[in-house]
């Protein structure tokens, strides 16, 4: 498994190192939302892979500020017996609209 949050964040690539990031952000986080939007899934040929697009919102509350964070997401999933498990999941770069400044 390998999950690369993108920006400043710490890619992670086991079961450990993801427990452990979630164990940090709930000792620190005093509030933590997380909502999904535009989920799109394709599911290959073999019907034994997929994958997945969507965008990821949070809201996390810590230190007295709030930060906002919106990623759009890739997930490749595997089928193995009767369960789907997460091979990789990485953000997907965007183009990012310039700062806003005025003409004169």
């Amino acid at each position: 498994v390998s999950i690369d949050f993108g920006g400043d964040l710490p890619a992670l690539e086991s079961r450990n190192s993801c427990i452990a990031f979630l164990q940090q952000v709930r000792s620190q986080a005093t509030s933590l939302s997380v909502k999904t939007y535009d989920r799109k899934t394709v599911l290959a040929p073999d019907k034994r892979r997929a994958t997945m697009t969507l965008t990821i919102g949070a809201v996390v509350k810590y230190a007295g500020e709030t930060r906002k964070e919106f990623r759009e997401v890739r997930i490749e999933w595997a089928k193995k017996e009767h369960d789907w498990l997460i091979r990789e999941a990485a953000v997907v770069q965007t183009i990012r609209p310039p700062p806003f400044s005025t003409v004169e």
